[in-house]
């Protein structure tokens, strides 16, 4: 429990009543602050709130949030604008969700709103009031998320963001303190909000039943009444409303705005999926580990009214169900606003393969849509921050844009989370978890995360954090490996460890975290010594634990992922490595989707050696590619995250099986392979500032061109490459300098000092 101090910079955070009670779960507030401003000026808002708000200045969206934090290190938003003299007024909803979900603890963190306005001690005067039309539905659009939205649009004050609503009836503020720790200024770019005018591609009319007002009693997933209503489109006169479907053409999260004229009482519904079930909208979520209702339900007050959901939820596919006289339903705005942190891809990427372009483009995709306060592993089911998507959703989004920062924010975040054994949360800041096999990823992705950036700061403000980390992990530490019988671990999905209480690959991952903890000692001038030490521990264990089965060629007592982290590592003898290629390919063709009869990924319980993951792709690729390797693993993209193409998915799916995720970023590494093997480009930050090694692998390709962004800029290197009888005719051109170490046979060659456009042979 935090300590009860004043938060600054903040007067005092408020709500409607001072006392937060159970039956104000799932409410809403209302929140308006009248100000005049006497003079043009430049006004600064700094705004956070608990545990969802949507904020507006004179009517216009200003921001919505909060983004994600733990109770202890809480982040407010910093906006500048500029306002003409005269009155404004800056309105706020704010949803107290009174549960945790996967971005907020909501039942330790009292539901609050806060808004300092600074600029001339320009004073405020706050009004509130409850937005009676919100009630409890008491379903949840998952375990993972907050309540679906259940509103009686006539209880609600009309025009309430307006200047000059008479807010004279409503309540003064209650100030208090939230038992949150000091907010600090949020250190991200602002989040984009991105219009998208709708077209319907299915429409018609419907038949079957709607709730009305009073909560829904939906106790079982087939009792949601969307899933007992007809479409028809054929014309009949006997209906009970109309239907209308989009397709958002990728898996967006985001609310729909539309603009309606209805009669009174009529209802309004908008549900999203990610794929259509029966050529319909479900709203139902896969793997949500519960009840699921991906939908909001709305009565009309009558007459031109905007609907729009206050809380962004996710899908590739949209309907709206209206149930009123045909006659009387009118569309008059259809749109759509996507929530991303991605907007403008800096980026890009170009071979002669039309399958491969389409694959880099659908991760830049898959990134944008998993993208907003924090990259998530998918916006549908959860929107969690997991530690094991960083090193691949930062690698990707290294290749496609300049701004790293949300990926710094996820580092941050799971170290503040860490648990009472100082191991680093594998999900957070809501809902936690800890496993040791994301807490020593965690150590890598710091390390990459500096490559990429050069920031140095984070790595001083997290080395006491990797410490005891450390220290955490090493308690788990016995004669023969890792020991994770105690508690939850993770590798990959379908993995088996060979013994529990002496795991092989989390060995592995332990031995690659702690030569990760040299070099970040070495990057702060630190004393290493306890790790080096450790490290040629941990590593006599391996090679005890392996050379046997080396040595009698038991690859798959082994096991892929074992021996992919081994060579990785550089941990099996030379003149084995031939035969542990082999064995990983050999293992990944007889995997769907190369072999369509092997077994499949159907759920999170599947156990079994024969699968492969898009995720263990990040570990598997570069291994290969450094053994020779680049044709297969050209031709793997191809097969394998070609198979998403061609079942018409526009983003990359979380594993082999479309019972899943249809949008997961960590399952989007091609992107990044293709950028930093196929055009060649890899950040190297840590050799100095806008440094980047230029290695192509061309493999059966002829030609590539693309982009690869350069942190913290607007600016790109542009690359192009192709085929000739010497080799590669290589052009690198950026309008800023840069220093491209030119790597060829894992031997520097050269350094070229690229101040605008060079041309060479490779």
């Amino acid at each position: 429990m935090m300590e009860n101090n004043i938060i600054k910079p903040f007067t005092a955070p408020f709500w409607p009543k001072e006392n937060q009670s159970n039956d104000s779960i799932d409410s809403y507030a209302l929140f308006r602050g009248v100000f005049t401003v006497n003079e043009e000026s430049i006004i600064e808002f700094n705004i956070l709130g608990a545990h969802w708000f949507r904020a507006l200045i004179d009517n216009t969206f200003l921001t919505e949030g909060p983004a994600r934090f733990p109770v202890e290190h809480p982040e407010y938003e910093v906006i500048k604008k500029t306002f003409l003299p005269g009155k404004h007024v800056i309105t706020s909803i704010v949803h107290n969700h009174g549960v945790d979900t996967r971005m907020l603890s909501g039942s330790e963190i009292k539901p609050f709103f806060a808004c300092e306005i600074t600029g001339n001690n320009i004073p405020v005067s706050w009004k509130c009031e409850k937005a009676e039309g919100f009630i409890h539905s008491a379903v949840r659009t998952n375990p993972q998320f907050s309540w679906i939205e259940w509103v009686n649009t006539k209880k609600n004050p009309v025009d309430w963001q307006k200047i000059n609503f008479d807010d004279s009836e409503w309540k003064n503020v209650v100030r208090f303190v939230p038992n949150i720790g000091t907010p600090a200024p949020l250190n991200i770019s602002r989040i984009c909000r991105i219009n998208h005018s709708l077209s319907s591609v299915a429409e018609g009319k419907l038949n079957g039943p709607f709730d009305f007002i009073n909560p829904p009693e939906w106790s079982e997933e087939n009792d949601v009444t969307w899933y007992k209503r007809s479409l028809i489109t054929e014309n009949i006169s006997d209906t009970d409303g109309l239907w209308k479907r989009y397709d958002l053409e990728r898996v967006r999260l985001g609310s729909p705005e539309f603009i309606l004229d209805l009669p009174e009482n009529a209802v309004v519904e908008f549900a999203l999926c990610e794929a259509l079930v029966d050529d319909k909208v479900t709203p139902y979520i896969n793997l949500s580990a519960g009840l699921s209702r991906n939908l909001d339900h709305y009565i009309a007050r009558g007459g031109v009214q905007k609907f729009s959901p206050v809380t962004p939820k996710a899908g590739r596919f949209l309907e709206i169900h209206i149930k009123a006289p045909e006659n009387q339903i009118k569309f008059i705005s259809e749109k759509f606003i996507e929530r991303t942190y991605y907007s403008k891809v800096n980026g890009s990427f170009e071979c002669e393969n039309p399958l491969l372009n389409k694959i880099w483009t659908a991760g830049v995709k898959t990134l944008k849509a998993c993208s907003e306060d924090a990259v998530t592993d998918n916006p549908t089911r959860e929107r969690g921050q997991w530690t094991g998507d960083a090193l691949p959703s930062t690698a990707i989004a290294s290749a496609a844009y300049p701004d790293l920062k949300i990926s710094a924010r996820g580092l941050r975040q799971a170290a503040f989370c860490a648990n009472e054994d100082e191991l680093v949360a594998g999900l957070h800041p809501g809902h936690r978890l800890h496993f040791i096999g994301y807490s020593l990823l965690w150590i890598d992705a710091n390390v990459n995360y500096y490559k990429l950036t050069g920031d140095t700061a984070l790595l001083e403000e997290l080395f006491p954090y990797a410490e005891k980390n450390i220290t955490s992990c090493e308690n788990k530490l016995t004669s023969e490996g890792i020991d994770i019988s105690s508690g939850p671990n993770f590798i990959d999905w379908g993995y088996i460890s060979n013994n529990p209480e002496a795991d092989i690959a989390t060995t592995l991952l332990f031995y690659s975290s702690l030569n990760s903890m040299i070099k970040w000692c070495e990057i702060l001038n630190c004393n290493s010594e306890q790790y080096e030490h450790l490290t040629e521990k941990v590593r006599s264990i391996i090679v005890k634990k392996l050379n046997p089965y080396i040595e009698e060629n038991k690859w798959s007592e082994i096991g892929c992922h074992s021996t992919v982290l081994a060579l990785k590592n550089k941990l099996i003898p030379k003149k084995y490595i031939d035969k542990a290629v082999i064995f990983i390919k050999r293992h990944i063709l007889s995997c769907f989707p190369n072999n369509p009869d092997a077994p499949r990924q159907t759920d999170p319980a599947v156990s079994n050696r024969q699968l492969i993951t898009p995720y263990f792709s990040y570990f598997i690729f570069p291994v290969l590619i450094n053994h020779g390797e680049i044709n297969f693993v050209l031709n793997q993209i191809e097969k394998c995250w070609g198979w998403f193409i061609n079942n018409g998915l526009t983003t990359i799916a979380e594993v082999f099986n479309l019972n899943w995720s249809h949008c997961h970023v960590w399952s989007a590494y091609p992107t990044s392979f293709l950028s930093e093997y196929c055009l060649g480009i890899i950040p190297r930050y840590d050799l100095g500032n806008n440094h980047f090694t230029f290695s192509p692998y061309p493999g059966n390709l002829n030609f590539a061109k693309g982009k690869f962004p350069i942190n913290g800029t607007s600016e790109a290197i542009e690359i192009k490459w192709e085929k000739n009888e010497e080799g590669l005719n290589c052009e690198l051109k950026s309008e800023i300098p840069v220093l491209i170490h030119v790597i060829k046979n894992n031997k520097e060659i050269e350094i070229i000092n690229l101040k605008n456009k060079i041309s060479f042979n490779y």
